[in-house]
């Protein structure tokens, strides 16, 4: 039951990323003015400076093929998206490979539930890369291969593109480094060091304390101030999904605690009643926007289990990672993986319905259509709408000139440009590379 069931778990985690990638996911929030900054600019669009290395790996697949004469506005779509979900997406599966069968392995699949399902719905997020490069290096450096020039490679890799990646690392860079220590000096007393191994880990401190010093640098003086705002925002409302979550890891820690077949078997019923009123009340599930506010208290959890990791081998030592796979611990992980990755792909359909919406509503009508009068405007997607960009994602997934354009709210909502000001419209329509309209009265 064990390893099989594992690479099913991670097979299913495979085929939500195709999912995202084929609904085109990160095109929500933020994401379409990212994807048209690029189609303006031929390449890459750097917001942040403190971000710029996570970005650019999830930009490069589209702003290489733009680079190389793209022409293709599907493909640009597909590339898109493909850069945002793979990355980060490869990340959690390596760490997870490298433990597979084992329980360190079931308890990561534990910790990608209760993290990634929970904020990856707002997946142009530069939190999304940095959490996974941090699980990646957590994995290897518990893993044997961190005695070996491959383990060297990949943490080395991990730790520098950290350097400039998101604010998080202010807690992540310090708790990473403080794993480092801790299995250097079990790995030395137990004389088992190597030197391919030193190198690598002071290249990592060296970078994590970097990439901690330039984090805490952002977030007292932000590129936007308004981020101090909603990331206080997104430590005050409530969290149901990540409540849920952190209640089921705890249950999972119990269970892994007790040697009492009985309480085992207890603490899984109450892990599963728990799971399915979960699953029945779609309330509780975090939508795009709620995801968005998840990504602090996700980085908090994150960062939490690096640390009780690294006091686990100084208090027990390396052999804690060597423990037994039993039945019950199997099926409670399971409990979490339904519990969170069933409504992951149910939201993942509501993105499809949402995006297949605006397809036809804007190839249907014509001029300015205030988002009221559309089946957008719909209870279901209330939170799949970011309030401002309205415009802008018709903007982007119209494919002619002449089909509609969708105002926000008026006076409620600030819009990067006035789908009614003519002049506004054809200026953008001028930016965009020839082949993006092919029809159309195109002011060119």
């Amino acid at each position: 039951m064990g390893t099989g069931m594992y690479l099913a778990v991670l097979g299913c985690a495979v085929a939500l990323a195709a999912y995202a990638i084929a609904v085109s996911l990160p095109l929500l929030g933020d994401g379409v003015l990212f994807y048209l900054c690029m189609i303006f600019r031929t390449g890459f669009c750097d917001f942040d400076w403190a971000r710029a290395f996570v970005a650019y790996i999830s930009q490069w697949p589209l702003a290489a093929s733009l680079g190389n004469g793209l022409a293709d506005r599907s493909t640009a779509q597909l590339l898109f998206s493909a850069g945002y979900i793979v990355p980060p997406m490869v990340g959690w599966l390596i760490a997870l490979w490298l433990h597979r069968g084992t329980m360190l392995g079931w308890l990561g699949v534990a910790l990608f539930c209760t993290t990634y399902l929970a904020s990856s719905l707002f997946s142009v997020g530069e939190y999304n890369l940095t959490y996974a490069l941090a699980a990646l290096a957590a994995s290897v450096i518990l893993h044997p291969m961190r005695h070996r020039l491959a383990g060297a490679v990949v943490l080395t890799i991990a730790a520098v593109v950290s350097i400039r990646s998101y604010e998080s690392m202010a807690l992540l860079g310090p708790a990473l480094t403080f794993l480092i220590a801790i299995v250097l000096y079990r790995d030395y007393r137990e004389q088992r060091t190597t030197a391919v191994q030193w190198g690598a880990a002071a290249i990592a401190v060296v970078s994590f304390c970097i990439a901690a010093a330039i984090a805490a640098g952002s977030i007292i003086d932000p590129r936007d101030p308004s981020n101090r705002g909603t990331a206080a925002q997104s430590l005050m409302i409530p969290l149901p999904q990540v409540a849920t979550g952190f209640v089921l890891l705890a249950l999972l820690v119990w269970c892994m605690r007790t040697k009492s077949v009985i309480r085992q078997r207890i603490l899984v019923g109450m892990m599963s009643t728990i799971g399915a009123t979960f699953l029945v009340l779609p309330v509780l599930w975090s939508r795009p926007m709620d995801q968005y506010y998840n990504r602090i208290i996700v980085g908090v959890t994150i960062t939490a289990a690096i640390g009780i990791a690294g006091l686990a081998i100084w208090r027990y030592g390396m052999q804690v990672l060597a423990m037994r796979v039993q039945t019950w611990h199997v099926r409670a992980v399971l409990v979490i993986v339904a519990t969170l990755m069933i409504p992951y792909a149910m939201q993942l359909h509501t993105v499809s319905t949402f995006f297949d919406a605006y397809h036809e509503t804007i190839a249907t009508r014509k001029g300015v259509i205030a988002m009221a009068t559309t089946p957008m405007n719909a209870e279901r997607f209330d939170r799949y709408r970011w309030r401002w960009n309205n415009p802008t994602m018709a903007f982007v997934l119209r494919t002619d000139t002449s089909q509609a354009l969708v105002m926000n709210r008026p006076n409620k909502d600030w819009q990067p440009f006035d789908p009614q000001d003519s002049a506004q419209v054809a200026q953008r329509i001028r930016k965009l590379p020839v082949w993006y309209y092919r029809t159309g009265n195109d002011p060119r």
